[in-house]
């Protein structure tokens, strides 16, 4: 995949001296090719691990949410429309595959740049958060306590998580299932 920017397709740039904007091209051959291995990492990293824990308040069921918020600028002109309609495609392809059976990938398109520009700042926080506040709550959170000298195993309210990496152990009273990634074609600040 790319090596600038989180769109899980294959895909580059060309900066060009007298252009604006760079120019995105899209390979027509395998686009999507390590698209499926990136959410199946994200599937297994994210997915519920001890059925006792509870996520968002209830109990996990073995469906992964991956949630992508796509941040790329999208509309007629923009160079990044086609990473939108690409992103678009390859989600379709990877559900079509049948081969995430407990993951559900959703895609939100949110071009919080336009957004800014035609109903400012706090409209645009506001758009964002009333897209990505059902599956933050619904995905849960992770918590716990670090104990740094171990204590006895039956003290522990919770999944118990030992490392020889590291002194004293961690107790998870609640883990979250699934994840929310946001998407950009850059690494760089998306709000000018």
């Amino acid at each position: 995949m790319c090596g600038a920017g989180t769109i899980p397709i294959w895909w580059g740039a060309e900066l060009k001296f007298s252009a604006v904007e760079a120019e995105i091209n899209v390979p027509a051959q395998d686009p999507y090719k390590g698209s499926l291995k990136y959410y199946q990492r994200l599937s297994r990293r994210y997915g519920a691990r001890d059925p006792r824990l509870s996520a968002g308040g209830q109990r996990k069921t073995p469906l992964v949410p991956i949630i992508c918020v796509n941040l790329l600028r999208n509309g007629e002109g923009k160079s990044e429309t086609i990473l939108v309609e690409h992103f678009t495609k390859s989600v379709k392809y990877i559900r079509s595959t049948g081969r995430l059976h407990q993951t559900w990938i959703q895609l939100i398109n949110y071009d919080g740049h336009a957004t800014m520009k035609s109903r400012g700042e706090q409209q645009t926080v506001e758009g964002l958060w009333k897209l990505v506040k059902p599956p933050t709550i619904a995905n849960g959170f992770c918590e716990g306590d670090y104990f740094p000298s171990p204590l006895r195993l039956n003290e522990y309210k919770g999944s118990v998580v030992c490392s020889r990496d590291f002194d004293g152990d961690f107790c998870l009273r609640s883990l979250q299932n699934g994840i929310i990634s946001f998407n950009c074609a850059d690494s760089l600040d998306r709000t000018k």
